[in-house]
């Protein structure tokens, strides 16, 4: 009992100092992307794609990683 005691009283120490350096802040991402590629329907021409993304992502305390987002595709 008291090394487990030890060991749950190590345990809660770390996730306090995890806790404290900011792991579970959300963060705002924002993703754009440019593409130009040969277009495969028609032979020689250039194509062009546009992609942008939002997110907000945190961590939760069970370790899980949630990011809900939106994605804009031009």
């Amino acid at each position: 009992p008291k090394l487990a005691s030890a060991n749950r009283t190590q345990r809660m120490a770390k996730a306090k100092r995890i806790e404290k350096q900011g792991a579970f802040d959300p963060k705002l991402n924002l993703d754009s992307d440019y593409m130009r590629y040969n277009n495969p329907s028609e032979r020689g021409e250039a194509k062009e794609a546009i992609d942008n993304e939002l997110s907000l992502n945190f961590l939760t305390r069970s370790g899980l990683q949630v990011s809900p987002g939106i994605r804009y595709n031009m």
